[in-house]
C-alpha cells in the first residue's frame, strides 16, 4: 500500500514544470504531495485493513464537510438572490439532507445515502426496507442534519447480533456525554429512545452522532460463513427538537 502512495507522490513531482506554467495546477499538486506526504507518515507500518479503514474513514469525513460547504455556499447564494429579487431554485441532488437551519425534525435512513463511519454496506429487509450493520468496531458515527435542541433522539434497530444487549447501547451528540437507552418493542423490531446533551462541538454545520453497542461478534465464531463482527442493525434515527 505504501508503494502507491509513494508512486503518487512520484507523478505528481513529475508534473512541476515552470515552462508552461499552470500555477493553480502547480498549488493544487503541492497540496496533494503534502497530502500524500502526511498519509504516508500516518500509515507507516499500517496493514491493508487498517490502511483501508483509515481511507474509508477519511472519505467519510470529506463527504460529510463537501456536502455542508455546498449548502453554505447554497445558503449564501439564496441570499443573494432574494436580495436581487430573483427567483430561488430548490437544493440539486441529495443535498437537501443537509441544512443550515436547524430542523424541528430529522429522519435518517441507513441506506446508500447516510454519511456515517463504522457501518457496514446497505442492505434489505424483505420488505426492502434499508438498514446496515454497526461494526467491526463497536462504536460509530452518523452525520445528520441540524437539529433543535434539546432534542428526542431514537434508533430504529432490526435486531441485535447474539451477545449484544440494546439496553447497554449509548449515543452521544457532538462529542457530548453518552446518554443511556429506553428500549421498546416495535413489532419485531426495537425502538431505543435517548434525550442526549449536546457536547461543545455543537457549533458546527451539521449534527453527528454517536452510536455505541459496546461489543461485535462475529457468526462465523459461531460456524457461520459471515466473517464480519457486527453490532446491531440500524434501520432509521429520529431527531425532534423538545
Amino acid at each position: 500500500m505504501m508503494g502507491y502512495v509513494d508512486a503518487l507522490q512520484q507523478r505528481l513531482l513529475q508534473r512541476f514544470d515552470l515552462r508552461d506554467a499552470d500555477f493553480g495546477e502547480i498549488v493544487s499538486s503541492k497540496l496533494q504531495l503534502e497530502a500524500l506526504q502526511a498519509a504516508g507518515e500516518e500509515l507507516n507500518n499500517s496493514s491493508q485493513a487498517e490502511t483501508i479503514a483509515w481511507l474509508v474513514k477519511k472519505v467519510a469525513v470529506l463527504e460529510a464537510r463537501v456536502h455542508a460547504l455546498a449548502f453554505a455556499l447554497h445558503e449564501r447564494e439564496t441570499q443573494a438572490h432574494h436580495g436581487n429579487g430573483k427567483d430561488i431554485e430548490p437544493p440539486v441532488d441529495g443535498l437537501s439532507l443537509l441544512s443550515l437551519a436547524p430542523s424541528q425534525s430529522v429522519s435518517v435512513e441507513m441506506d446508500e445515502n447516510v454519511i456515517q463511519e463504522g457501518f457496514y454496506a446497505p442492505e434489505r429487509t424483505k420488505e426492502e426496507k434499508p438498514f446496515r450493520w454497526l461494526g467491526p468496531n463497536p462504536i460509530a458515527r452518523v452525520y445528520v442534519q441540524k437539529s433543535k435542541k434539546p432534542l428526542d433522539l431514537k434508533l430504529h434497530v432490526n435486531t441485535a447480533f447474539k451477545g449484544v444487549e440494546l439496553e447497554a447501547v449509548r449515543v452521544a451528540l457532538n462529542g457530548g456525554t453518552w446518554a443511556t437507552a429506553e428500549v421498546k418493542r416495535a413489532g419485531a423490531a426495537y425502538v431505543l429512545s435517548f434525550r442526549p446533551e449536546p457536547g461543545s462541538d455543537d457549533s458546527g454545520l451539521t449534527d453527528y452522532v454517536d452510536i455505541d453497542c459496546g461489543v461485535t461478534y462475529s457468526p462465523a465464531s459461531e460456524g457461520g460463513t459471515d466473517k464480519r463482527k457486527l453490532g446491531i442493525a440500524l434501520a432509521r434515527i429520529e431527531m425532534v427538537g423538545a
